[in-house]
């Protein structure tokens, strides 16, 4: 079953309010973070293809809410330590892609997750490794005021806490 991931209103990749930004949700559905995209022309590199440092953001996004979600002991979200980024083919703009992170787990307090980019087909453009570490409570106190719900969707468990279910 399809759950939802508040998005901000600011941020570059989720952020409604952004008017540069590509305004992307994520959800989880079984064990894993997704995102539905679709990248407009504007944002190639080559023509017709995806610039790299796109489908990185993409990719370290989604991967990012993964910790969270998935780690039983966090009840914070993550900065990102590290990322790896292999790109396996050109992403084509103007084409439904999707993103699926995965949680690997967490290893003296550093969270692993995978992530790839791919098309509905199966076919992979990017795929990356991450490292993620807890920020720290002020952080997460202040991001809460950014993070934007819709009561008409239905949103992860975790997420009730803050959005008073």
């Amino acid at each position: 079953m399809r759950q939802y991931i508040p998005h901000s209103t600011g941020c570059f990749i989720c952020g409604q309010n952004n008017p540069v930004g590509l305004k992307h949700r994520f959800y989880t559905e079984g064990g894993a973070v997704y995102s539905d995209v679709y990248i407009p022309a504007d944002y190639c590199g080559f023509k017709d293809v995806v610039h790299g440092g796109i489908c990185t953001a993409l990719l370290d996004e989604t991967m990012g809410w993964t910790p969270f979600i998935f780690e039983e002991s966090l009840d914070r979200l993550c900065f990102t330590r590290s990322l790896e980024v292999k790109f396996r083919r050109n992403a084509p703009t103007m084409t439904n892609l999707i993103v699926e992170a995965c949680y690997q787990g967490m290893r003296k307090g550093i969270c692993e997750v995978t992530g790839e980019l791919k098309d509905m087909n199966g076919t992979v453009y990017a795929s990356a490794s991450g490292r993620f570490i807890p920020i720290p409570p002020e952080k997460m106190a202040e991001t809460l005021q950014y993070l934007v719900i819709d009561e008409k969707l239905k949103y992860h468990e975790k997420f009730n806490q803050f959005i008073g279910k």
